[in-house]
């Protein structure tokens, strides 16, 4: 068997920087990076962040809606049966979130993408053999 070998030194606490660290934590959590510029102008930093979405007319918490079935769910979204009127909702978050979203639906991503390579390879083959695929 072999003999262990003991530590020579403790391990000591930074106390300072792991104080740093749970606060700057904390402050992300509190405060996060919004990149959608209709949620940013809405954001109000002085309160949470379930204040804020229904304060912009979403919901922050659907299992607190008390739906389960999620076609019910869906059905009865649309049908805006949850759409409470409270003083301070701003439409133009709303209106800009769904603009938002319909431009990004519109606009083409890639299907497959290829390498040169592939390129290359499935050019000469269309030009050696035609539409005979066999």
């Amino acid at each position: 068997m072999g003999v262990r070998s003991r530590k020579k030194a403790r391990n000591k606490s930074r106390y300072r920087i792991a104080s740093k660290r749970r606060k700057a934590s904390a402050q992300k959590k509190i405060n996060p990076v919004i990149n959608c510029s209709a949620v940013k102008s809405a954001w109000d930093s002085s309160k949470p962040a379930s204040t804020n979405v229904s304060n912009m007319g979403l919901v922050y918490n659907l299992n607190k809606i008390g739906l389960s079935d999620s076609k019910s769910t869906r059905q009865t979204l649309l049908s805006g049966k949850f759409k409470k009127k409270k003083q301070g909702i701003s439409k133009t978050a709303v209106q800009q979130l769904e603009e938002q979203a319909s431009k990004e639906a519109q606009l083409e991503k890639p299907g497959v993408r290829l390498t040169n390579a592939q390129v290359v390879y499935a050019t000469t083959m269309l030009d050696k053999y035609g539409d005979d695929y066999k």
